[in-house]
């Protein structure tokens, strides 16, 4: 890390503190059951180790989305720190957050694989129709076949 990167990361976990502070102080119960509905999301954070927390950021997205509801019906229903905890202590909305949390983890993680499992079959198919119509057309026009190890040392 550069020295002109060090100053400006603490100046936005001071900001950060200064945000939570004030949120602490202005909306105590908004701020907890956030914190309680988002702790996968602030675990993916953490321990997201890539430049611009590309792994974290769709799982804070879907937690944001998760705790929608259960927001709307803490502001609707009084604001009290009663009322927060009585919707996080309900199981349905915390699993519901927290699942939406670890739905979006695993598609980060996984589909990346996936992905390229599925391409690499679909290229290893390509070239295995490629391969049947050389074949069918060198049989067709009488040319010889050339073998397998011949063609790897012309892809080389």
């Amino acid at each position: 890390m550069s020295a002109a990167a060090a100053p400006r990361a603490g100046g936005r976990i001071w900001l950060l503190g200064l945000a939570c502070g004030i949120g602490a102080a202005l909306a105590p119960a908004t701020l907890a059951l956030a914190g309680i509905l988002l702790a996968p999301a602030m675990l993916a954070w953490l321990a997201d180790p890539r430049p611009g927390k590309t792994g974290a950021r769709p799982v804070i997205l879907a937690g944001a989305a998760g705790a929608a509801t259960p927001l709307l019906s803490l502001w609707s229903q009084g604001h009290h720190l009663a009322m927060a905890m009585a919707l996080a202590a309900d199981t349905r909305t915390l699993a519901l957050a927290w699942s939406v949390q670890g739905g979006a983890w695993l598609a980060v993680e996984a589909l990346p694989h996936l992905i390229r499992l599925l391409l690499d079959g679909a290229a290893g198919t390509e070239a295995m129709a490629l391969r049947r119509s050389r074949a069918t057309l060198e049989a067709a026009w009488g040319i010889p076949r050339r073998d397998a190890s011949a063609e790897a040392g012309d892809a080389g």
